[in-house]
């Protein structure tokens, strides 16, 4: 149905073992529906991956990795197409790396501006 993303919002925890903001139920976190041209940064699954994407179309089909967290070209076990378009790449950006219930920053992962 749409985008989550904590870029404005407020209050979110920081732990000690978790030092990306997390909201639990209830709190507030903007969101996003497709079509609202909006721009947002994702996760790409791997450097292998950007290569692939260079030079392509934007309408290129991406999919979701739900057990990797993050943007991908294979539609095995994904969901998609996602009804986005593929902005520009990124080997190096600052990305986010969830393993449940702990979210840490990545400084070097690679990711993709795209528009929902």
């Amino acid at each position: 149905n749409g985008w989550t993303f904590f870029n404005q919002a407020t209050a979110g925890i920081i732990t000690p073992s978790s030092n990306v903001p997390v909201y639990t139920s209830g709190m507030s976190v903007n969101f996003a529906r497709p079509g609202s041209l909006l721009r947002i940064c994702l996760a790409v699954e791997s450097t292998s991956i950007l290569d692939s994407l260079a030079g392509v179309d934007a309408n290129v089909d991406l999919y979701w990795d739900t057990t990797n967290n993050c943007l991908t070209t294979s539609s095995a076990g994904t969901l998609g197409p996602l009804p986005v378009q593929l902005e520009s790449l990124s080997a190096t950006s600052k990305t986010v790396t969830y393993v449940s219930p702990n979210a840490n920053w990545n400084d070097a992962g690679p990711a993709a501006i795209v528009r929902i």
